[in-house]
């Protein structure tokens, strides 16, 4: 950053801040899957383990920055894109754009995690479709495609409403479920679950509806790029704080009642990432 503008790459409308913060997200998430793949067949979540080592647990605990840095930066740069595209142009760049991503994690990367497109005899012969991240962040694009009409500022508020209250409506659903494969289709929503549409076994891992609400609040505080270099800092730096501080309150409350269960029981994670189907049970 400069003094008196924002500091932009050869292409004028480009933040280097920006781009290079999703570069340090990109080079996390490789250390994610890195510590998944050394680690196939033990401990697949550090988090959960009392007695891990606080170095394994940090390569998991800063993953979680990951997906919402990466989300919230893709429309905080679409709502930049306002300045220099119509509503109508930018609806159609998000939505080709959303499309694209999902047919990546149906066709292309679920393929690829069971190199069986036509089904596997393990599930019944079903064709397993899971639903990760890269579903989250195009199904999420398709309906900012249409929710941009409403202003960034309506976004903005919308945004915020959702990630400040999708928990309350936790009640309402049943427990994860990423085995049975009886969970409601409104999983694709708001919660984890699996469901059967012949021939596809579909495990949903990432639901959109609080995703949607991250892409919404980029989206709408894209405002705050356009500011002048010095009131931007100050107003990254002053919300930031404040998210830190409720952040590490709420995740050391959290902590402390999950550790005395998990320490009496001995709870494991017992599902590796990368073989979901290993521990699925297909209903016949």
């Amino acid at each position: 950053m400069t003094g008196t503008g924002i500091s932009h790459d050869s292409r004028s409308y480009r933040l280097t801040s920006i781009d290079m913060l999703r570069g340090l997200v990109i080079v996390i998430m490789a250390l994610d899957h890195v510590r998944d793949s050394f680690m196939e067949g033990t401990v697949q979540d550090p988090m959960n383990q009392p007695g891990i080592a606080v170095s394994l647990y940090l390569t998991r605990w800063v993953t979680h920055f990951c997906a919402p840095v990466f989300i919230f930066l893709a429309d905080t740069s679409a709502g930049l894109m306002t300045a220099r595209k119509t509503s109508g142009e930018l609806g159609a760049f998000l939505s080709k754009r959303g499309l694209w991503l999902i047919f990546v994690c149906v066709f292309i990367l679920s393929t690829a995690t069971t190199f069986s497109p036509l089904g596997m005899e393990e599930m019944g012969g079903a064709i397993l479709v899971i639903l990760n991240v890269i579903w989250a962040i195009g199904a999420s694009m398709v309906l900012l495609a249409a929710a941009q009409f409403l202003g960034a500022r309506t976004c903005l508020y919308l945004g915020a409403l959702i990630l400040l209250g999708h928990n309350l409506l936790d009640p309402l659903w049943p427990a994860p479920d990423l085995r049975g494969g009886d969970s409601s289709p409104l999983a694709i929503l708001f919660y984890q679950g699996s469901f059967i549409l012949k021939p596809l076994f579909i495990l949903e891992v990432y639901p959109i509806f609080a995703w949607f609400g991250v892409m919404l609040l980029g989206f709408g505080s894209a405002f705050i790029f356009e500011k002048e270099n010095t009131k931007r800092d100050q107003t990254l730096i002053g919300i930031g704080t404040v998210f830190i501080i409720v952040f590490f309150s709420a995740a050391s409350k959290r902590a402390l009642r999950r550790l005395q269960p998990l320490a009496s029981t001995g709870a494991r994670y017992s599902c590796h990432n990368s073989r979901f189907y290993e521990c699925l049970q297909i209903p016949t």
